[in-house]
């Protein structure tokens, strides 16, 4: 008869779908036989070495993906790495798996927080259709115009004012006269010039622009219509431009506008928003300095420079203390006397038109800069790349500021804010502002789902407990407990369902009062119809799991069992009992199937009480007392060490 372990059917905690292995022997394990009930939490725990990894990841999750790949086509298989299959016998009611490993693989500077969680996705659509773009150097608003949005505009501005509403037409010089000729024969007779109306046939002209007039009115409710067609009319001549003049007490005032993407004051065009251009992993969005990595590689001045206390007559730049450039110290000392640079005095007391002087020269001197400069043109020799080598490091991008995006996507706000303040943000911060942002109707019904989407994904962050973390940080630079950490958080944020997480002991590198917000981030992925696996040590996770599978009772070779498996957490006040091992036939109550089952009752006692592992006792009266003792085991560490105790001294006061 197999010994897994199955629930008895009389009891409360029955469950109806279940993992059932059957015959585990990977690594260690020793012909393991258990099921794990779907859509609940499993906690694995016992010590180091006593086969969880081995059951939950090379076992099960190892099973998982591999029927995962099976179940592809032969053309797709090719591609793929092939997945032996585990030591076992059989597995049945596995659900397709995620493993969450507590390591970080990630190489790639491109990927950060914001990336790797689908924040930046999110945040990239919500700029994308709620953000504004503003010119930079006029600070207004940049949209495109209608002939309808101009009229409204000039209603409500210009109500009661008289204005004359002009074309702009640009043309070469060779072509000005074939041009003129086909504004005439198109019926258009009068162009502004020097500030007046004036006939094209009878004033001579010059230059390669003219605004041609295409009415002249006085604002009112009734002559609506009348601008909306003059406009039109403008932006058939002039390509998207028109230009409305208005009489002033000094003088005709311009308003111009455009059905183009630019600003109507200075007419500089910008990139209309979309999600590419706020990505820097796309050229289009991607700043052409860094290439979207957000710094460069330069030549650190601290490394050229590292004592700055020195004075520059004591030769405290290293790159020209060698033998071959020395003679660089007799250019600086030509240098100083003819720019009046002071060799007497710290570098670090030199004035800033000294030190810019030093470091980017000035006519025939070439400076610290220019000495690398000259350098990079002898890079096909070895030694001299070895040089450079020495005195080079990363430094912020001068052109995004570390962005990594092109300035046309920081010229986006919303609220004031870039996409790049936005991500500069760390989780507690970005939660607190998404959280509590007003957005008006319009904004709500565009874009509601989005700020909901973001939400959720901050507030799963913060509560794994990574409430410090900076969007912007390169997943790279994580420890292996934080992306794991980023990881279930984006495991959340996808709301899989039906799916089985396998997690590698998430409490690692957390402190212990945030093991509570953690259990309810499992609990979470769990309500969402997922089966939870966790390998764990924390007595906050393990009393909080619906179920328990202790495997040991010691490490290695000594290891491999299932000394425990029952329900977590048990009722204040009630007696805790664990599952039974097998069930014999004929029998109304659980036993042990005796010397071949899997687990020793004996050892099951040895190791919850601290003890070592004896060989298993013979049948008779202790041996009945043990497994009743074993049997009211409880979940929980206080009931379970207080009960395997008192099975210890039983086993030793009675005779085998």
């Amino acid at each position: 008869m197999r010994s897994h372990v199955v629930m008895p059917s009389g009891s409360p905690g029955v469950f109806r779908r279940a993992i059932a292995i059957r015959g585990a022997r990977t690594h260690n394990l020793k012909n393991v036989n258990v099921e794990i009930p779907q859509r609940q939490l499993t906690v694995i725990t016992g010590p180091s070495g006593s086969g969880k990894s081995s059951l939950a990841f090379n076992t099960l999750y190892a099973e998982g993906q591999r029927r995962f790949v099976e179940s592809m086509s032969t053309y797709v298989r090719q591609f793929l790495e092939r997945i032996d299959r585990p030591d076992v016998d059989e597995i049945d009611g596995i659900l397709p798996a995620i493993a969450i490993e507590q390591k970080n693989s990630v190489k790639n500077a491109r990927s950060t927080v914001a990336t790797a969680t689908e924040l930046a996705d999110h945040i990239r659509l919500f700029m994308t259709y709620c953000g504004e773009t503003w010119c930079a150097d006029c600070q207004t608003k940049v949209r495109k115009e209608s002939p309808e949005s101009i009229t409204r505009e000039i209603a409500s501005s210009l109500k009661g004012k008289r204005v004359v509403v002009l074309a702009p037409v640009f043309f070469e010089a060779a072509n000005r006269s074939e041009v003129l000729v086909q504004l005439i024969k198109a019926g258009y007779f009068r162009a502004w010039i020097d500030g007046a109306v004036a006939d094209l046939k009878e004033v001579e002209t010059s230059g390669t622009a003219l605004e041609i007039v295409i009415t002249r009115l006085r604002v009112d409710e009734e002559k609506q219509g009348q601008i909306t067609e003059a406009i039109e009319q403008a932006f058939e001549i002039s390509k998207g431009t028109v230009n409305v003049l208005e009489e002033s007490e000094e003088g005709w005032l311009s308003h111009r506008f455009t059905s183009r993407f630019a600003c109507n004051k200075c007419g500089t065009e910008f990139i209309e928003p979309t999600p590419h251009l706020f990505s820097f992993n796309s050229p289009l969005g991607a700043c052409t300095v860094c290439q979207g990595y957000g710094r460069i590689i330069g030549i650190d001045m601290e490394k050229v420079i590292p004592n700055r206390a020195l004075r520059l007559d004591e030769q405290p730049i290293a790159p020209w203390n060698s033998p071959g450039y020395e003679d660089c110290y007799e250019d600086l000392d030509k240098a100083s006397k003819k720019y009046g640079l002071r060799l007497d005095v710290p570098i670090n007391e030199l004035t800033p038109a000294e030190w810019d002087l030093l470091h980017n020269g000035r006519s025939k001197w070439y400076g610290i800069k220019g000495f690398f400069e000259w350098l990079e043109t002898k890079k096909y020799k070895i030694h001299v790349r070895v040089k450079l080598a020495k005195y080079r490091s990363y430094e912020p991008c001068p052109d995004c500021h570390g962005s990594r995006l092109k300035s046309a996507a920081n010229h986006v706000k919303f609220r004031d804010l870039s996409i790049a303040d936005l991500f500069a943000m760390n989780v507690k911060t970005a939660r607190r502002f998404w959280e509590y942002l007003p957005l008006d109707k319009q904004e709500e019904a565009i874009a509601g789902h989005l700020r909901r989407e973001i939400v959720n994904r901050l507030t799963y962050l913060d509560e794994v407990g990574l409430s410090y973390l900076t969007l912007d940080r390169q997943t790279r630079t994580l420890s292996g407990g934080e992306a794991q950490r980023i990881n279930l958080a984006a495991a959340l944020g996808s709301s899989l369902t039906e799916t089985m997480y396998v997690i590698d002991e998430p409490t690692v590198g957390l402190h212990a009062r945030d093991s509570e917000r953690l259990l309810a981030v499992l609990k979470r992925l769990r309500n969402a119809g997922n089966t939870v696996i966790v390998v764990e040590h924390d007595p906050t996770i393990i009393a909080g799991a619906d179920y328990n599978i202790e495997i040991g009772p010691g490490a290695g070779e000594h290891g491999g069992q299932i000394v425990y498996a029952g329900k977590g957490r048990a009722s204040p006040g009630t007696p805790c009992h664990p599952l039974p091992l097998t069930r014999e036939r004929g029998v109304g109550r659980s036993t042990f199937a005796g010397r071949g089952s899997t687990t020793s009752r004996v050892s099951t006692s040895r190791f919850l009480s601290g003890g070592s592992s004896p060989s298993p006792a013979s049948p008779g009266p202790a041996n009945r007392r043990s497994s009743a003792t074993v049997s009211s085991i409880a979940t929980s560490a206080t009931c379970a060490v207080r009960t395997a105790s008192t099975s210890a001294r039983a086993s030793s006061r009675e005779p085998s």
